[in-house]
């Protein structure tokens, strides 16, 4: 019953652990990192699935910064936003399922697996878009792999976060059977 107790508390944490990282990695625009020389001027340049920042350095300009939302953006952008935002949602839900069949409704175990499998399934589509992303960045002329950055390190530790958390619900639904 102990061991029980202490994997579905892991899940929890990897769970928040993976929700937190997913929302920040989301939200901030450092997904790809470029730099650029133009005439002498440096070009530190941010893209993020939601807008780009544009940071000048250099003795003409000296530290000017422009952000620009992505009003039309380029179709992997649009997947990986979609694809990432859905698996939130399945995140969310299927944890809700884990907890809500933990404490109200003991007797329903199905609910409690199924939940886990929902968790487990939005861990593999985060993962998906995450790869995805990097696959069609690296296509396009002019970007490198090297480009990647923090950003979507984090959604693909989320990604993994969000995986072990439904495995580990799952392993104590099968361990209580």
């Amino acid at each position: 019953m102990r061991a029980a107790k202490f994997v579905f508390i892991t899940g929890l944490l990897l769970f928040f652990v993976g929700i937190m990282s997913l929302l920040l990695a989301i939200a901030l625009p450092w997904w790809a990192c470029k730099e650029y020389d133009i005439f002498g001027t440096l070009w530190k340049v941010n893209d993020g699935l939601w807008k780009a920042c544009q940071k000048t350095v250099g003795p003409v300009h000296g530290n000017e910064k422009i952000c620009i939302t992505h009003t039309e953006p380029e179709n992997y952008l649009t997947t990986t936003r979609s694809l990432l935002s859905f698996a939130l949602i399945l995140m969310g839900a299927g944890t809700l399922a884990v907890v809500v069949q933990k404490w109200c409704l003991k007797e329903m175990i199905l609910l409690g697996f199924l939940g886990s499998i929902v968790v487990c399934v939005a861990g593999v589509l985060s993962w998906i878009a995450t790869v995805h992303y990097a696959e069609k960045y690296v296509e396009i002329p002019g970007n490198h792999p090297d480009d990647i950055t923090a950003c979507w390190a984090m959604a693909l530790s989320a990604s993994s976060c969000c995986f072990l958390s439904g495995l580990l619900f799952a392993s104590r639904k099968i361990c209580a059977a």
